[in-house]
């Protein structure tokens, strides 16, 4: 399977990339030079090198000097290189990225620190990998990988073997891939990393799409599907869909096809991925042209075709020409296909001009830069025989015509400059004026819109007699919150719910006031109390209040939430969510109660989603759990990594046996303790039920 390298490279080095970037901005740009800069330049390329990559290149940059200029400790020097090394790599300078690789090699073999050596390793196999030279890649990734087993770092195991596995498939080596993948995949499950699994998984079934071997593909898109379910996330379910529409294209199963791949584009848009969903889109055309609908096909390849233009993603563009005018001659319309090549043609010598006219301006400007050079040089020459040629009459005279000159003109100039300056203070302060307005203004705006949420949240009375011996933990990342909670009791029943809105502040707190009077409209005024029928009506209305659907330029904004409906007298509780889990401990076992992946507010061709509806019997001494994921994705501890799921499963068993006070305390404590000096990354919501 082509163009499936993995360009992720993982550093495994022991500074954290989570700093507070604004806090490491306002070192780098404080006064002095001393090593503290050059720690907080390391961390600052780390941190901002997928949002800025020319930034963290010149941070690199610029830490390796000092270094040089301080003389500070090497390894800062080393680790520098190492980032740089990624950085070219991520530019694609693969033959610059390797030279700082290999610079850095040294220090970190010297001093015995195998995990960081093992991902150099993988980080030049990478780089090699990226020209096309895999034969050159798999030594390297072989030397990690046995560096890697050597000291039993599984972590690296796992994520050289699945390089190993992406490499020997774009070698068209499919059965060689295949045994790697699965070795990746077996490290993976034991280190209950499912997100990798899950990339695994959907590499190998790519893989087996493009072997033809369709009984091997049916088996691993199910185990990748009961993955999904279980641990995925939109970025997973995204890549599913998009999977499962092209087998279902080769399957003929054509309203199958098209059901999948306007999924993966809808879930593609939710999380940003354009250069995905314009692929998928490409791939709706091509679903049209097997259905011999020329004219749909050509409608969804011009909105493809406009949107790799927009990101200039030209060689996306040259594989999708290439496959649609394959089908076209598979299915008997070879004038279509020959328009398609004739296209594909000027497209490929487009490329290829781009990349002659930058050989071009290279050239000429070395050129230009000799010949400027060369003329910089002639008169120097000149103006040194000139000055020999003055007498010393001459030279005495022009000397002080030049004092006196000198001095006229610094009194002119500084003349002008007390001018200049009293001119620019005056601008200034009121420029400071008009901002000290807006700022007000903004936060006036800002701390009303809080006291608008704090009053459509419920009532500490409603919240006791919806949750009588149960807690609410609820920590804004900003004034105002994404996250909201919602309960009421209807006909006997106690309803609530956790709810994650899209964003946070301003944008996230204008949501969760359209899902707040979405959950009471179904409950309070339609009398629904099943959990999946409120979801279902939640669903219906974001949809139709953002006018929300698969195309168009539409708010593709939603929510994630868990809600729950439960009979005090029978305690079987009923419970829906939306990509958000509920936990239950019972008897000092944790069970997960898994939410379906349909995202609210983002429906397929208007079609509102089904959710599942769980029911369960619950004990005395029971807790039920909702929450956001927020506490979960929380960066901290000592080395700056997130918080996870498996930690939050293991604090809510160790506190469950507490009163709800207490564990509503202790989940604080614990977050706070974690977070650290760190900057809070998102909204927090946690909401705890005893069962009596």
């Amino acid at each position: 399977m082509k163009n499936i390298f993995t360009i992720a490279f993982f550093l495994f080095c022991t500074f954290s990339f989570a700093q507070r970037v604004d806090s490491l901005r306002k070192i780098v740009n404080g006064n002095g030079e001393d090593t503290s800069k050059i720690k907080a330049m390391i961390y600052l390329s780390e941190a901002i090198r997928r949002s800025n990559l020319e930034e963290a290149y010149a941070l690199n940059k610029k830490a390796i000097a000092w270094t040089d200029s301080l003389h500070a400790d090497p390894r800062f020097k080393a680790f520098a290189q190492m980032g740089q090394g990624t950085c070219l790599s991520w530019l694609g300078e693969f033959d610059s990225s390797i030279y700082y690789f290999n610079l850095a090699l040294p220090y970190f073999k010297s001093h015995k620190k195998t995990g960081t050596v093992s991902g150099i390793y993988n980080g030049l196999a990478n780089s090699y990998g990226q020209e096309g030279k895999y034969s050159e890649a798999l030594p390297y990734y072989f030397e990690g990988l046995k560096i890697a087993t050597e000291s039993d770092n599984k972590d690296n195991q796992a994520t050289l073997l699945g390089n190993i596995a992406n490499t020997y498939a774009n070698m068209d080596n499919g059965a060689t891939a295949i045994k790697y993948y699965r070795q990746s995949i077996a490290l993976h499950e034991e280190l209950k990393d499912y997100t990798a699994t899950i990339a695994n998984y959907n590499n190998m079934s790519g893989l087996y799409l493009d072997m033809g071997l369709m009984v091997q593909l049916d088996s691993c898109m199910n185990k990748t599907e009961e993955l999904i379910k279980k641990y995925g996330d939109k970025n997973d379910s995204a890549f599913y869909f998009s999977t499962l529409g092209k087998v279902r294209l080769e399957k003929k199963d054509y309203a199958g096809a098209l059901k999948y791949l306007n999924m993966a584009i809808a879930l593609d848009t939710i999380i940003g991925e354009n250069s995905s969903a314009a692929t998928n889109t490409m791939e709706i055309a091509l679903v049209y042209i097997s259905m011999r609908d020329t004219a749909t096909a050509n409608i969804y390849m011009k909105k493809g075709y406009d949107a790799i233009i927009a990101m200039n993603e030209l060689p996306i563009l040259e594989d999708a020409y290439e496959a649609i005018a394959d089908r076209y001659a598979e299915i008997g319309m070879p004038m279509e296909s020959y328009k398609l090549l004739k296209k594909l043609l000027i497209l490929q010598d487009t490329l290829h001009s781009n990349e002659l006219n930058e050989l071009i301006a290279k050239k000429e400007a070395g050129f230009q830069n000799e010949k400027k050079q060369h003329e910089i040089d002639n008169y120097k020459k000149n103006e040194e025989i000139n000055s020999l040629q003055y007498s010393r009459t001459k030279f005495l005279v022009a000397f002080l015509v030049v004092a006196v000159l000198v001095v006229l003109l610094g009194i002119v100039l500084l003349f002008r400059r007390n001018k200049a300056k009293q001119v620019i203070n005056d601008e200034l302060e009121k420029k400071n004026m008009e901002i000290t307005t807006h700022q007000k203004s903004i936060s006036d705006s800002i701390n009303y819109a809080k006291r608008i949420q704090d009053s459509i949240l419920p009532p500490l009375a409603l919240i006791n007699r919806v949750l009588p011996d149960g807690f609410i933990l609820y920590e804004p990342k900003d004034v105002v919150s994404g996250d909201f909670y919602w309960l009421d009791n209807r006909d006997g029943l106690s309803i609530f719910a956790a709810v994650d809105c899209t964003g946070h502040g301003v944008p996230g707190a204008m949501m969760s006031v359209v899902g707040f009077n979405l959950l009471n409209q179904a409950v309070n005024e339609m009398g629904l109390t099943k959990p999946s029928e409120i979801l279902h009506h939640l669903d219906f209305g974001v949809n139709k209040l953002l006018r929300q659907s698969d195309s168009g330029n539409t708010v593709k904004d939603g929510m994630d939430l868990g809600l729950c409906t439960y009979d005090p007298e029978t305690k079987k509780l009923q419970f829906a969510g939306v990509f958000n889990p509920a936990y239950i401990i019972s008897k000092g076992e944790l069970k997960q109660i898994n939410a379906d992946k349909f995202p609210i507010g983002t429906n397929v061709e208007g079609v509102t989603d089904n959710y599942t509806n769980n029911e369960i019997q619950l004990y005395p001494g029971d807790m039920v759990y909702l929450f956001s994921d927020g506490y979960a994705d929380q960066f901290g501890g000592p080395m700056g990594k997130k918080f996870k799921y498996n930690s939050f499963r293991k604090l809510l068993l160790n506190i469950q046996d507490q009163s709800a006070i207490e564990q509503r305390e202790a989940l604080r404590n614990a977050f706070l303790e974690w977070k650290g000096n760190l900057e809070q990354v998102d909204d927090i919501l946690v909401i705890g039920m005893r069962v009596h």
